[in-house]
């Protein structure tokens, strides 16, 4: 049928059809289905037909008023990508999961989770999104041993007091992407630092970095500023996990205004806007941009110069693939030795004044 072309494709259609498929359609129609997007249907619960979409391998549950997932999911052997994120009633990952060994992503954010039931981690995640819950601590080893390789695990924003005190880090060797940010954490355990793939760790926001802060003097030159004083220009530059960074007019010149997510997976607004404060806008000479200013109102931010006009981006937007990895068009870019050895060196110069 047309509605199956569709789902085949991942076209999600109306929002009735969509939300009634696995009610609607036969289980030789369902299991023909790659994609399906099932966010925000009000579903209290997945239907048990959901066992006939063998070859799915895309599932999008998120915003739904569910309790628990079947025991039928199991036979969703092709599933890869699981989103079941904003799901307010269901307190730990259910156990159906661990029996899906095809799920290599899982993305679980702004939900309940109050803990982490090893036996419902599928046995081969690469990618587990788990921001914003409400998980007390992760020292169960078989955790551990479960998430062997993941190599990104979003951990930002719960309740974690503990991670890994009772050991098992050591066993995260593919891990190259770890975000701990906002949470209550007064230690982090030494294997942590022996990970050889690590290579982006976020731990602001947590009682154990107060005891790396340094008492230090706001440079005078640095200043805070309301919304009130920057004009927009219309025009957004870019967006990341912390921000948003768009074009505005302050004392008559145009700059670059990073406005900060309240709630961001690299930590709190707060000590962003503390590093800031600390380096000031001086900075290195002959440097590209610089921060100007701090914006210190309802909304938190940096007031940054923008980009000269002439230069062009050399990293592409991220695909799901990567994670600590930077891509860039093949075909049509060519890296010289010099300009490789220019940008090591002022990526090393950068570090050395940071530190």
């Amino acid at each position: 049928s047309k509605d199956v072309q569709m789902l085949r494709k991942g076209a999600s259609g109306g929002s009735y059809k969509r939300c009634h498929v696995l009610f609607n359609l036969t289980p030789d129609e369902i299991s023909q289905i790659e994609e399906l997007d099932l966010k925000g249907c009000n579903l209290s619960s997945i239907p048990v037909s959901i066992q006939y979409a063998v070859n799915i391998r895309r599932l999008d549950v998120s915003d739904n008023p569910l309790s628990t997932f079947p025991s039928e999911m199991k036979f969703c052997k092709k599933l890869e990508i699981l989103f079941a994120s904003k799901c307010p009633y269901i307190l730990s990952l259910p156990p159906v999961l661990g029996e899906i060994p095809s799920i290599t992503r899982l993305g679980w954010r702004s939900g309940s989770l109050h803990a982490i039931d090893p036996n419902g981690l599928p046995p081969n995640l690469v990618h587990l999104i788990l921001t914003d819950n409400k998980i007390e601590s992760m020292n169960d080893v078989d955790i551990f041993e479960k998430l062997k390789y993941v190599r990104k695990l979003m951990l930002s924003h719960n309740n974690l007091r503990n991670f890994g005190a009772n050991g098992g880090v050591e066993r995260l060797q593919s891990l190259e992407l770890l975000r701990l940010g906002g949470n209550k954490l007064e230690n982090i355990p030494d294997e942590l630092w022996t990970l050889p793939k690590l290579t982006w760790l976020t731990i602001s926001g947590n009682p154990i970095t107060d005891a790396f802060k340094v008492a230090y003097t706001k440079p005078e030159d640095l200043v805070s500023i309301k919304m009130k004083d920057l004009e927009s220009l219309g025009s957004d530059l870019g967006e990341g996990a912390s921000g948003k960074v768009s074009l505005f007019k302050w004392q008559g010149k145009e700059v670059a205004v990073k406005l900060i997510h309240g709630v961001t997976s690299d930590g709190n607004a707060d000590d962003e806007l503390s590093i800031y404060s600390a380096v000031g806008s001086n900075g290195l000479p002959n440097r590209v941009v610089g921060c100007l200013a701090l914006l210190d109102d309802e909304k938190k931010g940096v007031i940054m110069e923008p980009l000269p006009s002439n230069l062009d981006d050399l990293a592409l937007p991220p695909t799901i693939l990567e994670v600590t990895a930077d891509r860039w068009d093949m075909n049509n870019t060519i890296l010289t030795a010099s300009f490789v050895k220019n940008s090591l060196q002022d990526a090393l110069t950068a570090l050395s004044f940071l530190h």
